[in-house]
């Protein structure tokens, strides 16, 4: 997996971790890890599931440390809409 394209968000595109926060049929809210793809800063598009932990290597350290960096970033929100990937305010 490399770090080729994580964090190139400092030119302008790239990608990342986050987490995403999501509705199942019920209503019910989940939350997942996903890969977020911004243009010029803004958050455009993510993956549709949560990623899998999977590594060309058998060192899964570097993907770990990319996950959990997300826990340090607002989360977003998942379901289509308006308010898609953007901050997600829980109800007090």
């Amino acid at each position: 997996m490399g770090g080729v394209c994580e964090e190139n968000i400092s030119m302008n595109s790239g990608w990342n971790h986050r987490i995403i926060v999501n509705k199942d049929p019920n209503g019910d809210l989940y939350y997942g890890i996903h890969e977020v793809h911004y243009e010029d800063f803004k958050p455009t598009s993510c993956t549709e599931k949560a990623v899998e932990l999977v590594s060309e290597e058998p060192d899964f350290n570097w993907t770990l440390d990319k996950m959990k960096e997300c826990h340090s970033k607002p989360i977003l929100i998942g379901w289509k809409g308006e308010d898609f990937l953007k901050e997600y305010v829980p109800l007090p």
